[in-house]
């Protein structure tokens, strides 16, 4: 039970006198908010202030109920986006690794390649030395 907005004191009161209090306070919040009519041409009025008023709280709460689905599908949106993102990273990473490799890989080959011209053209009156300073230079 909620207090009176007058300075009545609430504890000497019964329960009946306090129900009374509240409801008569009640009315005249109403009669002031224009949501009771005091005579036959202002109760139609009220009357339909009272069902306005029902329909603004049904539409905040359809408001409320859209703004949280709202609020869900975009962090769920967001969510999809970073991992998006995150993905795209990682692919840039390993092509950028792939391309590493596959510079090492034809360097290696290069590398090999000439060490074979060099080993086809060994023959038995080259010295070890020559070959291996041949395949030094071949190799820088």
């Amino acid at each position: 039970m909620s207090e009176p907005k007058n300075n009545i004191d609430f504890v000497h009161l019964t329960n009946t006198q306090k129900d009374t209090i509240l409801r008569l306070e009640k009315e005249i919040q109403e009669l002031r908010n224009g949501q009771q009519g005091a005579c036959y041409a202002c109760e139609p009025v009220g009357e339909l202030n009272k069902e306005l008023e029902k329909e603004i709280k049904e539409l905040e709460e359809k408001v409320k109920r859209e703004n949280k689905s709202h609020n869900y599908h975009c962090k769920e949106s967001q969510r999809k986006n970073d991992v998006i993102h995150d993905l795209k990273e990682k692919l840039e990473k390993a092509q950028s690794t792939a391309i590493e490799i596959a510079i090492e890989h034809n360097k290696t080959t290069s590398q090999l390649a000439k060490s074979i011209t060099i080993l086809t053209r060994y023959r038995s009156d080259y010295s070890v030395q020559e070959f291996l300073k041949e395949l030094e230079v071949n190799n820088e």
